[in-house]
């Protein structure tokens, strides 16, 4: 392992940082996420003072001992720029404490979050041992339940909340005071876990309950939770491609290349995503989505700063939200409201496809496009698997939606209501299923959401839609409860919903690379895939549905809904893609539990499993070249022996 990737900050400074950093966000928190003050204004004070006192002292600790200090302050040079600088503000002018004291405690949360991200980062690239492997795993799993955590609870404040509190304050009877403080951080915690897991399912309305602070916190779990899975799934597949041998001919599998790698997912994440807001820009219309009219109408979070902060805002969310596969937005139902707009399918359908192909093969393709010298050279195995695949299952699963769709007088378990012999379940409509706590926006009749009501074009554009979302963003524009999708259609969905996108894209799932694995193994005849390979393929389905199994069967024996909607919503969980049949608004508190676990499980653990393709054995030294032992060839008995030369004609000589 190379020097330079060690951790050259000492233990105790990072104990101090940490400190540090939970007394900024306490002081934050009680400072901005109370919309009345609930302590006194000298123990926020106190507070923030205490976490600048620690970051100091995690400071002055890094220049002890004096081997390794040029490295550190190399790396944090910026921290001791800064501190000196802000010694004489403050002499100055001492009134500006309290400022000096947010900036402080803002500063070292987001440098902390940075250096997280950066030794996330060093791991993935650094030469990986069986020991490593472990640790990554568990670092993984450690850091989404925190992060899903924090965020859950600063969700939870009444900043992040748009309306009226949904705690009551002021309660004689304590009892339910804690049980509404309960059940609203428990439907925080779902919605941070859908967030920070790129799964769309959501039990609260994003648009209408949480205030604007709220929705960037949302927007700031899912840029996060994408960024991360499509960093860590572009450094699984970089390195499944070399192990199995299915990479290009200029691959750089080095530490040099995977670095270069992950800087071109970060920069081609953040750029993709620019140019998805400004094209959806203009997509917004107040006259048919409540909760944008309801945006525009709030007071800016950032001021005069922006024209329209509403409209930018709403086009930045479903941006990150449309390319890192998540299907979280604004708007009341999904994007029901926008079907008719032709936006949704030209630039939001275009970001769910690029975010779940992933970023090795839209690397490759780029190369292709721009570099002469590999035009002429063939796709990689890798690639022209995941990308033949994906167009294979988009146009398979909107061919058979279609048909389904439109022959629902062959079925008798179509829910129509003149069919004879037709199984009556219960009514499930999203509509009637919404908390009555969301907004009273004037919705369409249901049957204008349902596929089977629609014009051919618009059928098939629906199809299109959710071919493409239920592998990759469980955004919808269609209902898909039990009363208005076949079942047959249900049934087509889910292994699209089960097979996901690349190894490399933010999708969850099997993988389609993986998928390819296990049926190679199976049915090839030619020689198998390395066996490595496919034993963690087959580990990664394992574990998945393992998963999935117990999500189900907890559903189906706790919610009063039918099986084939706890199935549904139970596989939409764990493959992180946010598709619901209706029960997830209906969940109960053991429902709402079990989902988050089955969402940040199901996105976790198999990477957990993936991570195993990072392992690169100890190359077997190399054997020294035997040297050919010198034949003895016998003197015949026949011929007389040599006769030795006397020493004295030696000498002579």
């Amino acid at each position: 392992m190379n020097k330079h990737l060690h951790n050259p900050t000492p233990k105790r400074c990072v104990l101090m940082w940490l400190a540090s950093g939970l007394a900024a966000a306490a002081g934050l928190g009680l400072d901005y996420g109370f919309r009345q003050p609930v302590v006194t204004d000298n123990t926020i004070h106190s507070t923030l003072l205490a976490a600048l006192g620690l970051f100091l002292l995690s400071r002055l600790l890094m220049l002890m001992p004096a081997a390794g200090l040029g490295t550190r302050l190399k790396r944090w040079w910026v921290d001791f720029v800064l501190i000196i600088a802000a010694i004489p503000w403050y002499l100055f002018d001492p009134s500006r404490e309290p400022i000096i004291l947010r900036i402080a405690a803002a500063y070292c949360l987001i440098i902390a979050a940075g250096a997280i991200a950066k030794a996330g980062i060093r791991g993935l690239i650094e030469e990986w041992s069986e020991k490593t492997i472990g640790s990554a795993g568990r670092r993984l799993l450690i850091g989404a339940v925190i992060s899903v955590l924090v965020a859950s609870v600063v969700l939870a404040l009444p900043v992040c909340w748009a309306h009226a509190y949904p705690v009551t304050e002021e309660s004689t009877y304590q009892g339910q005071f804690r049980y509404e403080l309960s059940m609203h951080w428990l439907n925080c915690l779902f919605t941070a876990t859908a967030a920070l897991t790129c799964t769309g399912l959501a039990v609260l309305d994003i648009g209408y309950q949480f205030s604007r602070v709220g929705q960037l916190v949302i927007l700031i779990m899912i840029q996060i939770g994408g960024l991360a899975v499509l960093t860590i799934g572009a450094a699984i597949g970089w390195r499944l491609r070399q192990m199995i041998g299915w990479g290009a001919q200029n691959d750089d599998y080095s530490p040099i290349g995977l670095r270069k790698l992950i800087r071109f997912v970060f920069i081609m994440t953040l750029l993709i995503e620019a140019i998805g807001a400004v094209a959806i820009y203009d997509t917004w219309d107040p006259t048919v989505d409540t909760n944008f009219a309801a945006a525009q109408q709030t007071a800016p979070l950032f001021g005069e700063v922006f024209k329209d902060e509403a409209r930018l805002f709403a086009s930045i969310f479903h941006a990150v939200s449309g390319f890192c596969n998540v299907g979280l937005t604004l708007p009341r139902e999904s994007v029901f409201a926008y079907r008719d707009h032709m936006s949704l399918y030209i630039f939001l359908l275009p970001l769910m496809v690029i975010g779940s192909i992933g970023g090795p093969v839209i690397r490759e393709l780029l190369h292709k496009l721009t570099r002469r010298r590999i035009a002429h050279q063939k796709l990689s195995k890798d690639s022209r698997i995941t990308l033949l695949a994906t167009i294979a299952l988009i146009v398979i699963g909107m061919g058979l939606l279609f048909a389904i769709e439109s022959t629902q007088q062959w079925q008798h378990r179509y829910p129509k209501s003149n069919i004879p012999g037709r199984i009556e379940l219960p009514n499930t409509t999203q509509a009637e299923s919404l908390p009555a706590t969301q907004s009273p926006s004037e919705t369409a009749p249901v049957d204008t959401h349902r596929i089977r009501d629609m014009s051919p074009g618009d059928k098939w554009l629906a199809c299109l839609f959710h071919s493409i979302a239920a592998r990759s963003c469980g955004m919808r524009t269609v209902r898909l409860d039990s009363e208005s999708l076949s079942p047959a259609s249900q049934i087509v969905l889910r292994p699209l919903m089960l097979i996901g996108g690349g190894v490399g894209g933010a999708t969850g799932g099997l993988r389609i690379v993986v998928v390819a694995l296990l049926i190679g193994a199976v049915f090839s005849r030619r020689r198998p895939p390395v066996a490595r390979a496919v034993a963690i393929a087959a580990a990664m389905a394992m574990a998945l549905t393992i998963i999935l199994v117990l999500t189900a069967f907890t559903l189906i024996y706790r919610e009063p809904q039918p099986m084939e909607v706890c199935i549904f919503d139970a596989l939409s969980a764990c493959c992180n893609v946010g598709f619901t049949s209706g029960m997830t608004p209906l969940l109960s508190v053991q429902g709402k539990v079990v989902l988050t676990l089955g969402m940040l499980l199901g996105r976790i653990v198999p990477l957990i499993v993936l991570f195993r393709c990072m392992y690169q054995p100890p190359a077997a030294p190399t054997p020294l070249p035997a040297v050919p032992a010198i034949e003895q060839t016998p003197t015949p008995a026949t011929q007389p022996a040599e006769e030795s030369i006397p020493m004295e004609k030696l000498t002579d000589l």
